[in-house]
């Protein structure tokens, strides 16, 4: 009778080291089998060998096939932990004076591209890329255009593979914190014209996908007392009540106010409904000893100024 063939099972053999005719994770050998896996294919005198470990076989445990052959060889690669596929891709690999936060410290925000502040922000990326390299689809997406960048909701950025709510909250907090801090109005600031008013509203309007309106509330100096949202709408109309516009004023012990609302559209010239509002506001103001200054229409960066035009 022929001697059967016999799996030899080698406890204790850690993954990637070679022990006692048993091929390590990675390592091309024939007859043998990765680590924890008996070889698909291995022949036994002419029939096939089961493709399952035999009882007490283990993440630990190494099985090799001794008087059989092998029907092909492991490849290391495919074996490989994705711990290695991951490293190959994570930015601590790198040199610390070209890792993005060490030269944002050492150089300074102005040394870094657009790819590594938004990489900073995103802190980490994922199993197949670093977050230098999510940062640069990211802004592929958007044509490597922060304007636009910014104007993704949260539904665009989480639609981007690697890019969870996390992190889409992330980059969309910094570009508020930066609306926010180039309208931030303090208090007397004086508005002197068209560009004066714009500038503190705009930012906070020209990216929206709505229609909103704002105002502000002047002493009779013209400087800023106070600015609010007064409605918010859809895309092509929002509601602005001359009532409660003036009623707000009074109560703000205001002297002028100016009105800023957006077209989403990015066509800045006034529509007919415009041009009746202003006029309706206008004299509602005058009625209550109030004066309407201005009124702006901001489409994208640039902004249409009744005042400007001749129009109050």
């Amino acid at each position: 009778m022929k001697k059967r063939d016999k799996f030899h099972i080698q406890e204790g053999v850690s993954a990637g080291t070679a022990a006692d005719g048993t091929a390590a994770v990675g390592t091309a050998a024939v007859g043998t089998a990765a680590v924890g896996t008996a070889a698909d294919g291995a022949t036994e005198n002419g029939a096939t060998a089961a493709g399952t470990p035999p009882a007490g076989a283990t993440a630990g445990t190494a099985v090799s096939i001794v008087d059989g052959t092998a029907a092909g060889i492991v490849d290391g690669a495919a074996a490989a932990s994705t711990i290695g596929k991951r490293s190959a891709h994570t930015i601590k690999k790198w040199a610390k004076e070209e890792m993005p936060r060490e030269r944002f410290v050492s150089k300074g925000a102005e040394s870094l591209s657009n790819a590594e502040l938004l990489a900073i922000i995103l802190r980490c990326g994922t199993r197949e890329k670093n977050a230098i390299e999510l940062a640069r689809e990211i802004l592929e997406r958007s044509q490597d255009s922060l304007q636009q960048l910014r104007r993704f909701s949260l539904e665009e950025f989480s639609s981007i593979k690697g890019v969870g709510i996390g992190k889409a909250l992330s980059i969309m907090a910094a570009f508020e914190l930066s609306r926010r801090a180039e309208t931030e109005v303090y208090e007397g600031l004086q508005i002197l014209s068209s560009s004066d008013a714009a500038r503190v509203i705009a930012p906070l309007l020209r990216d929206l996908q709505h229609e909103e309106c704002w105002v502000i509330y002047l002493n009779r100096a013209n400087r800023v007392i106070a600015k609010e949202r007064h409605s918010s709408g859809g895309v092509a109309a929002t509601v602005m009540d001359a009532k409660l516009i003036v009623r707000r004023a009074l109560a703000k012990l205001a002297s002028g106010l100016i009105i800023i609302h957006n077209h989403p559209s990015g066509n800045r010239l006034p529509g007919s409904e415009d041009k009746q509002m202003t006029r309706r506001l206008s004299k509602a103001a005058e009625v209550c000893d109030l004066v309407l200054v201005d009124h702006l229409i901001v489409a994208g960066n640039t902004y249409y100024s009744f005042r400007d035009e001749g129009g109050i």
